[in-house]
C-alpha cells in the first residue's frame, strides 16, 4: 500500500509543479508600503538583474520556457529602503512594464518578489529587470536575485542570477 501511494505521488508531482494561471506577472506586496521619496537620499542606486524566461539548446532547435521570480531583500537590519521602480525589459531592451505604481518602502530585513510566469514569453532569452532604489540613510546593499525554474515531467531545471549595481550615488540623485 505504501509503495503504491509513493508511486502515485511521484506520478502526480509533475502536474502539481506546473504553472496554471494565465496571468503574466504577480507581485508579493505584503512587505511593501507606499512611500514618499527621501528628498536628499544618502544612497541612490540602480541594479541590473538578468532574467532568463526562456533558454534554447540543441543548436537553437529546442526552446525551454521558464518561470522566473525576482526577489528584492533589504539586508539592512535598521533602515528601510525605498524602491522607486522595478522595470521589466525584453531581449531588445524594450520596456515591457513597471511593476510598481510609485515609490514603495521595503522595511528592514523584509523581502518582496515579482513573478514572471512560464506562459509569459515576451521577455525572451535576454529579459532583465532594472531596479532603482534609494535610502534616506546609509544602508547595507540590498540583495536582488532572480530564480528561474522549469519543473516538467521529464526533467527539472533551476538556477539563479544575481543583480549587479550599474549606478550608485552617495548623497545625491542619479542622473537619467
Amino acid at each position: 500500500m505504501a509503495y503504491q501511494l509513493s508511486i502515485l505521488l511521484l506520478l502526480c508531482l509533475p502536474l502539481a509543479c506546473r504553472d496554471r494561471a494565465p496571468t503574466a506577472v504577480s507581485h508579493n506586496a505584503e512587505h511593501l508600503t507606499k512611500a514618499e521619496l527621501p528628498p536628499e537620499p544618502a544612497v541612490h542606486a540602480e541594479v541590473y538583474i538578468p532574467v532568463y524566461s526562456s533558454l534554447t539548446y540543441s543548436g537553437g532547435q529546442v526552446s525551454v520556457e521558464l518561470s522566473a521570480q525576482l526577489t528584492i531583500r533589504n539586508t539592512d537590519a535598521h533602515q528601510p529602503i525605498v524602491l522607486e521602480s522595478v522595470r521589466y525589459f525584453d531581449s531588445s531592451g524594450k520596456l515591457l512594464r513597471d511593476e510598481l505604481q510609485g515609490p514603495h518602502a521595503l522595511e528592514p530585513m523584509a523581502t518582496t518578489s515579482f513573478l514572471v510566469r512560464k506562459q509569459d514569453r515576451d521577455g525572451g532569452v535576454g529579459a532583465n529587470y532594472l531596479v532603482r532604489w534609494r535610502s534616506a540613510a546609509e544602508v547595507t546593499e540590498p540583495l536582488m536575485e532572480a530564480a528561474m525554474a522549469d519543473l516538467s515531467t521529464s526533467y527539472a531545471l533551476a538556477f539563479t542570477s544575481r543583480g549587479v549595481t550599474t549606478r550608485r550615488r552617495q548623497n545625491g540623485e542619479l542622473a537619467d
